[in-house]
């Protein structure tokens, strides 16, 4: 296997299909085997329908987890990450969108920089506006 994903969801019906369609044709552009856990925190809109909308489309490729209440970010994705059988891990919330050439050039780049142990991608807002992934944090000086 590739690479596994891991989304997280909550509430997220405005965001998931964009999110997972893009994720597939990417993946499947790029010609990689993977897998796509998609965990629930308890939803109450139509974001488990719609998720199980496309674990009928990718049977083999869409995994579940759906639970019960709202536990974080931390509990949902380590239950997600100790199934993955990815060569490379990749973790994502639900309102992202995937360019196509992005999951190529994140492998190679893990490739050519062996003592890596993180890669992030340029994160875009909608309007095309660099989204500010890290800061500096201030000091007494």
């Amino acid at each position: 296997m590739d690479i596994s994903f891991v989304i997280l969801t909550w509430n997220s019906e405005q965001f998931i299909n964009k999110c997972l369609d893009t994720l597939i044709v990417a993946l499947e552009t790029a010609q990689l085997s993977f897998e796509v856990f998609v965990v629930d925190n308890g939803s109450t809109d139509d974001s488990v329908s719609l998720i199980n909308t496309f674990k009928e489309r990718y049977p083999n490729s869409i995994k579940t987890i759906f639970l019960d209440s709202n536990t974080g970010t931390t509990y949902p994705r380590n239950l997600a990450l100790k199934q993955a059988k990815g060569d490379y891990l990749c973790c994502m919330d639900s309102d992202m969108e995937v360019s196509v050439d992005v999951i190529p050039a994140l492998i190679q780049t893990m490739k050519e920089n062996v003592n890596a142990g993180l890669v992030v991608p340029k994160l875009l807002y909608p309007s095309g506006n660099l989204q500010k992934s890290t800061d500096v944090f201030p000091t007494a000086f």
